[in-house]
């Protein structure tokens, strides 16, 4: 959560005007092959405007910089609100693997505020 409070820490159009800048974008997309199918899959781009799409991938991505650490936070407090629960506990108690608990009892509660924040 350090990482977490020093992005907050600074004001969200310089860190978004600094993280990320077109040629910079064109350069990653270029080394990195399989990020450029990644965006791909989640944008609707051709394969041959993946290069020249630098704009809207950068715009994205200075939009995740600026906004990750708020759902960091609110993941964070619902996690931990969460794990104290009754039926976190119980199921603790029997046994479950952390992983079971946390998918079958953690991440749905976590989910709502999420989507709410997103929309």
């Amino acid at each position: 959560m350090r990482v977490t409070s020093v992005f907050i820490a600074f004001p969200g159009l310089i860190l978004a005007s600094s993280a990320v800048s077109p040629g910079r974008v064109s350069e990653i997309l270029g080394a990195f092959p399989s990020l450029a199918s990644v965006i791909l899959f989640l944008l609707p781009l051709k394969p041959e405007h993946v290069g020249a799409s630098a704009d809207p991938v950068s715009a994205i991505i200075a939009l995740w910089v600026v906004w990750w650490p708020g759902y960091a936070r609110i993941v964070r407090g619902m996690v931990l609100s969460a794990r104290e629960y009754v039926y976190v506990e119980a199921a603790r108690a029997i046994g479950v693997s952390t992983h079971a608990i946390l998918f079958r009892h953690i991440l749905p509660n976590t989910l709502g505020p999420i989507l709410v924040r997103i929309v």
